[in-house]
């Protein structure tokens, strides 16, 4: 298989696999991406991502280095594909407009489910890992509460109270969102 991006969307993923070159890096990027053709960007030399995007040389070359090396995004598709994961960039009209708005958005994120627009009333509800009964008692006095007004309920699914917080949610048949730092192919805890 040799995948070449055809839409800015892939060459933002693209983009975010590229190592050393991060969110920020992309960010400053997804302008160019989407008035440039997958051709044109292959063109830029190092320079050209300096004068464009102000990069630095060193990170310049690894954006040239990493457009003309597809093997990542290969290896991704393949994994997407694999896991039944989707995913969306922030030029998506499917992006969270919430997440879209913090200082440096991710480019790309991925997901399982639903990616339901919960723009109002989302609430995220962090804690210890080692909660305990008194962490519980006020997850299960606010969280279903909240639900039945609607909100959706935005935790890490770590152990304690990010669980706590998504099963009292589930319980109550709400919308729940785990925002997962290890990733759907590697989901902790399991």
């Amino acid at each position: 298989m040799h995948a070449i991006p055809s839409s800015s969307d892939q060459i933002i993923l693209v983009l975010s696999l590229i190592d050393g070159v991060g969110p920020v890096t992309v960010n400053r990027i997804v302008p160019y991406v989407q008035s440039a053709s997958w051709q044109e960007l292959l063109s830029f030399l190092p320079s050209d991502w300096v004068v464009r995007c102000g990069l630095s040389d060193r990170v310049a070359r690894l954006v040239v280095a990493g457009l003309r090396d597809l093997s990542s995004f290969e290896k991704e598709l393949q994994l997407i594909e694999r896991h039944g994961v989707r995913w969306v960039t922030v030029t998506s009209p499917d992006y969270p407009e919430l997440l879209k708005a913090i200082e440096v958005p991710p480019p790309v994120i991925y997901y399982q489910g639903q990616l339901q627009a919960a723009e109002k009333n989302t609430l995220a509800v962090v804690g210890s890992r080692a909660a305990d009964a008194y962490g519980k008692l006020v997850i299960d006095q606010l969280v279903p509460e909240l639900v039945s007004y609607g909100w959706t309920i935005v935790s890490g699914g770590a152990r304690g109270a990010d669980s706590m917080a998504h099963t009292a949610t589930l319980q109550q048949q709400g919308i729940t969102w785990a925002v997962l730092g290890s990733g759907l192919c590697h989901p902790y805890p399991r």
